[in-house]
């Protein structure tokens, strides 16, 4: 395979060999299940990019209204599983969120997929502007008006086939993830890809399933391609199928296989039970921080014993260097007054013997605070969520209750759209707001997830620089400095962020509409305001809204958070700790009732180590508030207020 060089010098050519393509790709192959005897055969269809299946199968069109697979894929000759591996094209590759922006400005692409999902693109048809046009003087303002209105209808046109594309689309997409470093830091991005022709239209059965499909990313040409192969010998003239549902879930579940289906088989599950049982201990400590939690009789014998200067150990500076206390920063944690840290801290036991004057700006097990689905489990606890926190369920173990309660409400004429995000990342990446069943299953498929009931009510802000009521959600910053008993301050500033676009819930996936996380992509979009300009907007804009009654139920709520999250011991809680103290962010967002009466707040989620980076320009004295607060019981009242 030669492979061409992408230098700032003329091109040149390499060798990439069978031997390089096993090495690179092994683990690959292995876990697709891809029979050994098959890899050079493969690897030379991927060097010379021949995509040779219609040579071997053919597509049938069967007029059939009832049936999800019209297109059946049917092989021309009998084909050895052992001697016969294709690969097949994509014919597009998109992140989700860019997913209707690529629909609605190529219209190639939406002829394509269009096509490829059943629908037709009536695009290029002329439609004829017969209808009479009243109140004009020249023949040119007549045909100006008929043709914005024809302009506007097509554009209409246009978004109603996207929307029909998006919602069918789902039964043929597959996703994999790219791994990429950035900043020091390994993320993930989450993409998906729909097939050629001939790829897309194999069709889903778990029991006639005679092949499988599988993504592979070809180094050399830095692009994915799917690998079809057979799990058995298959006779001329018969259908080719496959298990669409083979993902890293039905493994972990085959007793989901039915319910992981939904996308191309419908049925009911509306009778299982819709019931959340509270996990086990082995949930909340598998695959978390093991944090070595201090005796009672260590912690009672640790006092807080601050030097002058402050001896500061940090691996974060961002509030560090912002303070204008007598610091003296140290290179062991044991000799320090604070530890502030950004990584995990896990060593409370050595630190109450090692260091025992000293303190660490984190709780022991407090991913039940900061880390979604531990804190979803505890506040869905019984089966019914506090007033200031949505219904949430975690896909991962609560799949069937979570379909259960969707086809109740979907049955019951009850608002059934949900947010649907992963446990373990933030600045709202891979999170979608829905209302189809079947592409809140298929989500599961790209990781750890979890379904919150999306505010249906929220309350809204105009913006003054666009005149849109949008979208907004609130951030405060909390300092707690014990638990059992609780003792808990809110900063009295906060911060605002609002969505783009005006609210409205007729099209999900329009992130600007239904996001306010924008300052990670688009600063040129951000409305930066300060709380105390919202306050006299909010108002403003809704007569029957008081800031201070809200105000208060906030903090009402964001004790009642701290104190549920803490209540049992860790780590099905937050541990108690006498040298811990510790910041959070906790993101709100207010709601009004049914009749639009009254405002209450909802908890969004709540973050360790918030990026205060806002906090200390706005306020050049934060970074002195926080460690006053936190660590040397210097309480502000004009600055902070008891929770």
């Amino acid at each position: 395979c030669k492979v061409m060089a992408e230098t700032g010098e003329p091109a040149q050519t390499y060798n990439y060999t069978y031997e390089d393509f096993e090495r690179a790709h092994k683990s690959q192959l292995l876990a697709g299940d891809v029979p050994q005897p098959l890899w050079e055969q493969l690897f030379s269809k991927l060097a010379n990019e021949v995509f040779d299946a219609g040579d071997f199968m053919s597509l049938v069109y069967e007029d059939d209204q009832d049936s999800i697979h019209q297109w059946k894929v049917i092989t021309s000759q009998e084909l050895d599983c052992n001697q016969h591996v294709f690969i097949i094209d994509h014919a597009w590759t998109f992140e989700m969120n860019q997913q209707r922006k690529l629909l609605i400005s190529d219209s190639s692409l939406r002829a394509r997929m269009a096509a490829l999902v059943g629908l037709e693109d009536d695009d290029e048809k002329e439609e004829s502007s017969d209808e009479e046009v009243q109140g004009v003087d020249t023949k040119e303002e007549e045909n100006g008006i008929r043709r914005e209105r024809r302009e506007s209808r097509n554009e209409e046109k246009k978004e109603n086939l996207v929307d029909d594309i998006i919602e069918r689309l789902w039964r043929y997409i597959g996703t994999y993830s790219i791994r990429y470093k950035k900043e020091e830091a390994e993320e993930s991005c989450t993409v998906w890809y729909v097939m050629d022709e001939l790829g897309c239209r194999i069709g889903h059965s778990r029991e006639e399933a005679n092949a499988r499909v599988i993504p592979l990313f070809f180094a050399p040409h830095g692009l994915s391609y799917s690998v079809l192969f057979f799990s058995s010998d298959v006779p001329a003239e018969t259908t080719v199928f496959r298990d669409c549902t083979q993902s890293l879930v039905s493994l972990q579940h085959p007793e989901w296989a039915e319910i992981l289906e939904l996308a191309w088989t419908k049925k009911d599950f509306s009778h299982l039970p819709t019931t959340i049982n509270f996990p086990d201990e082995e949930f909340f400590a598998g695959g978390r921080s093991n944090d070595e939690t201090a005796s009672d009789e260590d912690q009672s014998k640790c006092a807080f014993k601050p030097s002058k200067p402050l001896k500061i150990f940090t691996d974060h500076l961002q509030l560090v260097e912002n303070l204008t206390l007598d610091i003296e920063p140290v290179e062991d944690w044991k000799k320090a007054d604070i530890i502030w840290l950004h990584q995990h801290f896990r060593q409370y036991s050595e630190l109450a013997t090692s260091n025992p004057g000293g303190l660490v700006n984190q709780f022991p097990c407090e991913c039940c605070l900061t880390t979604k689905d531990l804190l979803a489990a505890i506040m869905c606890k019984g089966g019914t969520p506090p007033d200031y926190y949505q219904m949430t369920y975690n896909l991962n173990t609560e799949l069937p209750q979570f379909v259960s309660t969707f086809q109740r409400r979907t049955k019951a004429g009850e608002s059934n759209t949900w947010i649907v995000k992963p446990w373990n990342l933030a600045r709202g990446m891979d999170m979608h707001v829905c209302d189809s069943l079947e592409k809140i299953v298929r989500l599961v498929e790209t990781g750890p997830k979890i379904a919150c009931k999306y505010i249906d009510r929220p309350v809204t802000f105009k913006r003054e620089d666009t005149g849109k009521n949008v979208k907004f959600d609130l951030r405060f910053i909390v300092f707690v400095n014990s638990l059992r008993p609780l003792e808990a301050y809110v900063y009295n500033n906060f911060w605002i962020r609002f969505a783009i676009n005006e609210f409205d819930t007729d099209r999900l996936d329009d992130v600007e509409t239904h996001f306010t996380v924008f300052n990670y992509a688009d600063p040129a979009k951000i409305l930066q305001m300060k709380w105390e300009d919202f306050v006299v907007g909010l108002e403003k804009s809704n007569s029957n809204l008081k800031w201070k009654e809200c105000e208060n139920k906030i903090h009402e709520s964001l004790r009642s958070i701290l104190e549920k999250g803490s209540s049992e011991s860790a780590p099905r809680g937050v541990g108690k700790n006498a040298q811990s103290r510790a910041m959070y962010g906790v993101d709100v967002m207010l709601q009004w009732n049914d009749d639009r009466s009254d405002v209450s707040p909802s908890i969004l989620e709540i973050n360790f180590m918030p990026d205060c980076a806002r906090a200390c320009e706005y306020y050049p004295d934060f970074a002195d508030t926080v460690f006053n607060t936190l660590f040397l019981q210097s309480i502000d009242q004009t600055k902070v207020t008891k929770l």
